[in-house]
């Protein structure tokens, strides 16, 4: 035999499929919650991260260490998936991205996730070292 079947094939590339068509539903339900207006910018945002994750995406072990720094933090909400905590002094805390595809992003900030970059510390994720 070679391989998988025809019919186990297409299923598996289905359920591929319909992950990521839930992915976009989840972003845009989160562009809404931000009061993120979509427009051509946001789409050219979205297109240049995608080619980020797809040319020079983390691996496997850096998405997990970052997910997990994620899950545990005070700003993470498990509703929507994405980084926005609750509003301190009229202002929203997190950067309200969508985190199943920015965890995937290898230098979102300067210094790593937006606890690192704004709160500074020990708080969030930092950047992937340089190999070499």
């Amino acid at each position: 035999m070679s391989g998988p079947s025809l019919v186990a094939r297409l299923s598996h590339e289905t359920a591929r499929l319909s992950r990521k068509t839930r992915h976009v539903r989840e972003w845009l339900a989160v562009l809404r919650e931000n009061d993120t207006e979509v427009t051509w910018r946001t789409w050219a945002r979205m297109v240049t991260g995608a080619v980020q994750m797809v040319l020079r995406p983390v691996g496997r072990a850096e998405f997990v260490r970052r997910a997990r720094v994620c899950v545990r933090c005070p700003v993470f909400d498990r509703e929507l998936r994405r980084c926005r905590g609750p509003w301190v002094g009229g202002k929203p805390t997190g950067c309200g991205c969508y985190l199943p595809w920015f965890l995937r992003i290898r230098r979102p900030y300067a210094r790593g996730c937006w606890g690192r970059e704004v709160v500074g510390g020990d708080f969030g994720w930092e950047n992937e070292k340089p190999r070499g």
